[in-house]
């Protein structure tokens, strides 16, 4: 069921632009690889913890889309990086 909800509520984060100008399909599983091989590196967290993280970069991607009110949103992974760096300062990592 969570999955589901999920699913539903981040439905619009469908593609991201890569550095070089490409536009990919969104995978939030390579968002959660990033933030636990960054908690490792720092001798922290775990996978769970690493897909809090992910969930709480989810929600703030969202956030961004609404208060800019961008109907079609593809963010840049420069943008997405900077999410995660400020959602593990926040979470105490």
């Amino acid at each position: 069921m969570k999955n589901t909800l999920n699913k539903r509520k981040y439905s619009s984060l469908q593609q991201i632009r890569k550095r070089d100008g490409a536009v990919v399909p969104f995978d939030e599983k390579r968002i959660t690889r990033a933030i636990f091989r960054a908690m490792q590196a720092m001798k922290e967290g775990d996978e769970t913890s690493a897909e809090k993280v992910m969930y709480k970069v989810l929600d703030s991607l969202l956030v961004f889309k609404e208060e800019r009110k961008i109907n079609i949103f593809v963010p840049q992974v420069e943008v997405i990086q900077d999410v995660v760096e400020n959602e593990l300062i926040v979470s105490g990592f």
